[in-house]
């Protein structure tokens, strides 16, 4: 899938999941917010707030952090021990199947300071995901606290599902984009 068709596909996504809730907010303010009807509103919340806040939190860091990001801060460095996990995992074969909003970023033809700097700031901004995936729990629980399992349920799936595979590809392709940039050093 292409950049502008994998944008559309993620905006029309958000759109509806944001129209269902605000559906179901109308129906359940009708419904006095009893049975079924306020599990599905929860459900919708949840998910409208996982597709927007990944969004909002993947528009801040490209536009306010990536700049300030330092690629060779130690931080951010992949151990051997961490790429042999990788390849244990068998990184190598699924993650070129995986979704990415903008694969163009990560191409070699790119300057190679470029790309460490996308690498970093979608690694940084999909932990910064998990974060806030998780800080729903907490939220969802002051609305109404006999629903917990699907904030628990929601925040795992999304964090499993939409952020800690593609900070794994991350770290997985730094590891060998830190050798070329160690040699490309090296040699000036």
């Amino acid at each position: 899938m292409n950049k502008k068709k994998t944008m559309w596909t993620v905006v029309i996504l958000t759109c509806l999941f944001n129209l269902l809730f605000i559906l179901n907010l109308v129906y359940c303010l009708y419904a006095d917010f009893l049975g079924w009807q306020f599990s599905t509103f929860i459900t919708f919340f949840m998910l409208a707030y996982h597709f927007d806040i990944r969004l909002l939190i993947g528009w801040f860091f490209t536009r306010f952090i990536k700049r300030h990001i330092n690629i060779e801060s130690r931080i951010y460095v992949v151990t051997d021990k961490q790429y042999a996990l990788y390849n244990k995992l068998k990184v190598r074969k699924w993650k070129d199947k995986y979704f990415a909003m903008d694969k163009s970023q990560f191409v070699m033809t790119n300057n190679l300071d470029v790309i460490l700097k996308n690498n970093i700031c979608a690694e940084l901004s999909h932990i910064c995901c998990v974060i806030f995936s998780f800080l729903s729990i907490f939220f969802g629980c002051l609305l109404s606290t006999d629903e917990w399992w699907i904030y628990v349920l929601t925040s795992v799936i999304s964090s499993i599902v939409v952020d800690i595979m593609p900070i794994i590809i991350q770290r997985f392709n730094r590891y060998r984009l830190q050798k070329l940039y160690n040699i490309k050093n090296k040699k000036e």
